[in-house]
């Protein structure tokens, strides 16, 4: 299902919610609390996953037909993958702000360890996918409160460097594409998440 879900934008907020519809069956049947069903850890690790494949980013080549179809395939893959992890952080409530600083900082690990502008674009891409749509929850100026009420000193100060580097990308590092995404976002910040 989660597979399928990042490949169908248009309906993961019908699979996020059937995810969780499965997993407080699994609670109810089996008498426990959401963090110990077995689809609660499946998905942690599919989401682990997820971040893997940001480190194999196909070459693209812009005169091969056939590697811009591979590099466009696998782009579509990995931000379906950021939007579905978006709604289950939104709607099934697995993750917490701690485990959302662990996200952003495992893309700035792949920046740095990767110098390719195919990987940067990606990352930055994959950022904006994910607070564009949970950054209402979770900005630590404008957003509300974690679910459990609290805020996250750790997530608060890598949030607010994600907001700062992406105000000083410099244009050879991410491609045209990446530099559009980033400037949108950056506009639904400043207001606040419209």
């Amino acid at each position: 299902m989660y597979k399928k879900a990042s490949k169908e934008e248009k309906y993961v907020m019908m699979y996020t919610k059937l995810i969780n519809k499965l997993i407080n069956i699994e609670k109810e049947a089996k008498k426990i609390q959401s963090k110990d069903t077995r689809i609660k850890k499946s998905l942690l690790s599919l989401c682990q996953e997820t971040f893997k494949e940001f480190w194999y980013s196909p070459e693209y080549k812009k005169d091969d037909d056939e590697s811009f179809e591979k590099y466009t395939a696998y782009k579509k893959k990995i931000m379906g993958n950021m939007i579905l992890i978006a709604h289950i952080y939104l709607t099934v409530k697995i993750f917490k702000l701690t485990t959302l600083n662990h996200i952003v900082k495992g893309f700035y690990k792949i920046m740095d360890e990767t110098k390719s502008i195919n990987v940067w674009s990606n990352c930055y891409e994959g950022l904006c996918s994910l607070f564009t749509i949970i950054g209402s929850k979770t900005d630590p100026d404008f957003g509300e409160k974690d679910a459990k009420g609290e805020k996250n000193e750790d997530f608060n100060k890598t949030f607010r460097d994600m907001i700062n580097e992406f105000k000083t990308v410099k244009d050879e590092v991410v491609e045209t594409r990446a530099k559009i995404i980033i400037k949108n976002f950056l506009e639904h910040w400043q207001s606040h998440y419209p």
